[in-house]
This record gives C-alpha cells, sequence and structure tokens, in this order.
C-alpha cells in the first residue's frame, strides 16, 4: 500500500503556528510515502512569505511535491505579474515547469493552473496540459497516474456556485485519455472526491480529489485539515484528517476502484 498525504492552501504569512506543529507531528508518525500540495503556499508572495514556506518542506518527513496557486502570484510589481507570475514561486521552492515524482504506486504531476491576469481564477494552459498528457503517457506502467493543480476541477456536491478552473471538462477528458486517475487540487478550503467519468462519458474512473486548509484561518464549513490518500492495487481510500485543537483526527471521504493499469492503447489515446 502506497500512502499520500494531500496538503492545500497553506497561507504562510498569516499561518496557525500551532496547527503547523501539529501536522508536521501528524505526519511524522503516518509517514507518508509522499506529501503533495496543491496550491497556496503562502498568503500574498512575498519572498518572505515563500522563505517561511520553504522552511516549513524542508521540516516535512518525507519526499514533497508542489504547484503554485493564485495567491503565490505576487500582485506588484506589474510587470511580474503578468509576465513572470510564478518566477518567485520558481525560485523558492521548485524551478521544474512540470514537477513529477513517483512514491511507491503513485506517480504525481504538477499542473499549474495559477497566472496573472486574474484576481483568484485559474485556467489550464494548452501546452501544459499537453506536456502533463505526454508525461503521465509515458509513465512506469504499474503506477497510479495522479495530477496536482490548485483550481478545483469539480464544485462541491453540495454547492455548485464555485468557479471552476477554465477548460475543467477538456482537461479532464484529456486527462483520462492519458491514463491519469486522480486529479487532486485546493482553492476553496474544503474536502470531498467525485468520480467524474459517469457525468463526462469517461471509459474510466477519474478522481477529483480536493483538500480543506491545511494551516491557515481561511476556514469554511470545518477546521484545518488535509487529505490521506491508500493506494492499494485498483483500490483507493481517501480519508481527510482535521485539526481538533490537540492534533489530528480522521473521517472517512470514500472508497473506490480504480481502473486497470495501462490498457493496450495509453499511449496512443495520450497523444491523440
Amino acid at each position: 500500500m502506497t500512502l499520500v498525504a494531500h496538503l492545500s492552501d497553506l497561507h504562510f504569512g498569516r499561518e496557525r503556528a500551532v496547527v503547523v506543529e501539529g501536522l508536521l507531528a501528524d505526519l511524522r508518525a503516518l509517514r507518508p510515502d509522499l506529501i503533495v500540495v496543491s496550491g497556496d503556499l503562502t498568503e500574498r508572495a512575498f519572498h518572505w512569505q515563500f522563505r517561511r514556506a520553504r522552511r516549513f518542506l524542508g521540516r516535512l518527513p518525507r519526499p514533497w511535491i508542489a504547484t503554485p496557486g493564485n495567491h503565490d502570484v505576487p500582485l506588484l510589481p506589474l510587470f511580474e505579474r503578468l509576465g513572470r507570475p510564478t518566477a518567485r514561486f520558481a525560485h523558492h521552492v521548485d524551478p521544474d515547469r512540470v514537477p513529477v515524482r513517483r512514491a511507491g504506486e503513485a506517480w504525481v504531476a504538477g499542473l499549474c493552473t495559477a497566472h496573472g491576469k486574474t484576481w483568484k481564477d485559474g485556467r489550464i494552459p494548452p501546452d501544459l496540459l499537453e506536456e502533463v498528457c505526454a508525461l503521465a503517457g509515458g509513465a512506469p506502467p504499474e503506477a497510479r497516474r495522479i495530477v496536482i493543480a490548485h483550481h478545483p476541477f469539480q464544485p462541491p456536491p453540495d454547492d455548485a456556485r464555485y468557479r471552476l478552473v477554465d477548460g475543467w471538462e477538456e482537461g479532464l477528458r484529456r486527462l483520462s485519455a492519458a491514463g491519469v486517475d486522480m486529479v487532486l487540487g485546493g482553492h476553496i478550503h474544503r474536502a470531498y472526491a467525485i468520480d467524474v467519468a459517469g457525468a463526462l462519458g469517461l471509459d474510466r474512473p477519474l478522481l477529483v480529489v480536493q483538500a480543506p486548509t491545511a494551516v491557515s484561518p481561511h476556514l469554511r464549513d470545518r477546521p484545518n485539515g488535509y487529505n490521506l490518500l491508500r493506494l492499494d492495487d485498483a483500490r483507493v481510500e481517501i480519508a481527510a484528517r482535521y485539526w481538533d485543537g490537540r492534533g489530528f483526527t480522521e473521517e472517512a471521504i470514500g472508497r473506490w476502484t480504480l481502473a486497470e493499469r495501462s490498457p493496450p492503447d495509453l499511449k496512443r489515446r495520450a497523444v491523440a
């Protein structure tokens, strides 16, 4: 079994210090195989906030992968926001255009949906989507393919008012064709998971998984928390772990059966 911890929306610069320490203790106890962070590592993309976020990443007990969120794009100067929106993230966190990590059964790639031409919304750049799909199509046949992005590809089941990432439907169809099993995100600070295969007429399960805010005070309807994914061949169990003031307690989100791995036409469909 492979254990993946899914963190999101850290917002360093307004983080809750006691929750940060509790989170680190919880991760040290669970020892996940990989830790993923789906954006908004900082509150407002100042260099000092990125340095603080980077120190946190350095304290994580296991390998990690992260992708930018809209809060990781600086508001000013305008030339940087419009021309190099993720330059600070690349400098402080990860310079890779499409980061990739492999741990146990999990193969994970980052898809940046943050940009500088909006206050908070996201979009899927076609060139990045093509690159992620090509990488996923060439991933090890025994791996479960996971993509992390910041902006949501599906709204919560009980509230359809949230704006989705621009290009979400084409993005999901392309990712599914490339053999992707799960898309992990954040942005709206709520935990849930949805299999979109039926709604989109896909020929294989594709889970959209959203995480709560890990350590910031920007709470929605639940406390600070993060997701835990347990991968075991075709089975995946997803739970949210919520801060109760003393530690993290677990609440099940659901169980799913994923597709058989590496269908024979996977690479052909990925580049079609």
